[in-house]
């Protein structure tokens, strides 16, 4: 019983996906020792309750001192056999439906994964984002599944606000270059730690700008930043996108 209530417990457990190769034997496992557990507790019922039924036939029978073996009633009892042969199919049945329920689902999960690799991919081969931006979220193995889904929005909104500090500065009269090269190396900081090499690379000609004070550049070079955060926040968006569906087993259009 107690291994019947830990595979329950396991199979309730939503599917925490990492990578599209990570093994999912286990959890199939679960759902086979779920299945074949309570086939056998069926039957082990089926067989407690014909006992107990040719028990009370043999009582009141008149023949009683010249009963059966107790595995002949359940062999030549129609209406036991076709009540033990009813269980056991209705469980197969479920168990069945079951186990094909939990392979669609880890396909489709498999499918929308590398659908997710390959739009991580695509944004390599743009430009955007270099190799440590799949390093990063390959770090959700050891970090939980949610590391993204709280990392890129956090990031989206302190870049969002550094940007806007930078505006403001630029618009002075007479501009804090230092202050404005603190927050390039601020900005430039945390867009590297994504990998989002584009932005940090058009940060880097920012801080450049902001130690040669050459105001004018800076300008230029800010609404360079601007553009290229612009393109990494749309993307970013549609990833996440992507991951909730994962982390949240949600495999509708797959």
């Amino acid at each position: 019983m107690q291994v019947c209530l830990a595979s329950f417990q396991i199979l309730s457990e939503p599917i925490t996906p990492v990578l599209p190769a990570q093994n999912h034997a286990g959890k199939l496992r679960h759902v086979f020792v779920f299945t074949s557990t309570m086939v056998f507790f069926t039957f082990c019922y089926s067989v407690f309750i014909s006992k107990i039924a040719c028990r009370f036939k043999h009582i009141y029978s008149s023949n009683y001192l010249y009963k059966p073996p107790l595995c002949y009633p359940l062999m030549h009892s129609s209406s036991l056999r076709f009540s033990l042969s009813l269980n056991l199919s209705l469980l197969l049945f479920c168990g069945a439906s079951f186990f094909s329920s939990a392979m669609a689902g880890l396909t489709a999960l498999e499918a929308l994964t590398e659908q997710l690799y390959d739009f991580i991919q695509s944004m390599e081969d743009d430009g955007i984002v270099d190799y440590h931006f799949k390093d990063r979220y390959n770090m959700k193995e050891a970090n939980g599944p949610f590391l993204f889904i709280e990392l890129i929005p956090t990031y989206i909104s302190d870049s969002e606000s550094t940007l806007e500090e930078m505006t403001t500065e630029l618009d002075q009269p007479l501009v804090n270059f230092k202050h404005l090269e603190q927050l390039c190396t601020r900005l430039k900081g945390g867009t590297a730690c994504i990998g989002a090499c584009r932005v940090a690379t058009s940060c880097g000609e920012l801080r450049r700008a902001a130690i040669a004070k050459n105001k004018d550049n800076c300008l230029l070079r800010l609404e360079m930043i601007k553009g290229d955060f612009s393109i990494l926040h749309n993307r970013l968006e549609a990833f996440l996108e992507l991951e909730r569906r994962i982390v949240t087993n949600d495999y509708q259009g797959c």
